[in-house]
């Protein structure tokens, strides 16, 4: 089964679409800051990462960028409440996989876009 990064500052979020997640069969694991999320995609595989776009410490972009550079490549699903995200998109060519879901998030918009993602 496919595995699964969240990455949001907003634990409660993130842990709810972890479990979300793990309740339609993928292995998913859920931090809350973009460092924490460098330190895994360092060591670990993962087929999906769900990022927020803004956070405090390291943000969604910078977590991109190291997307872009890893082999195997994640797909990248990246979680705004602003609305200039769709624009990212293109400014990371890169990334062969990479949509942008608004937030608030519906949770049968979520399992959609994560099945079509990993499809």
């Amino acid at each position: 089964m496919a595995r699964i990064l969240i990455v949001d500052d907003e634990a409660g979020l993130a842990e709810l679409v972890r479990t979300l997640l793990e309740d339609e069969g993928y292995t998913a694991e859920a931090v809350h800051s973009g460092q924490e999320a460098l330190d895994l995609i360092a060591l670990e595989a993962y087929d999906l990462v769900i990022c927020d776009l803004r956070m405090p410490d390291i943000d969604g972009l910078v977590v991109c960028r190291t997307v872009e550079q890893r082999a195997p490549q994640p797909a990248v699903l990246l979680m705004t409440g602003h609305a200039e995200g769709a624009t990212y998109v293109r400014d990371f060519p890169g990334i062969r996989r990479m949509d942008v879901l608004s937030k608030p998030v519906g949770i049968d918009e979520l399992r959609a876009r994560v099945r079509t993602m990993l499809a």
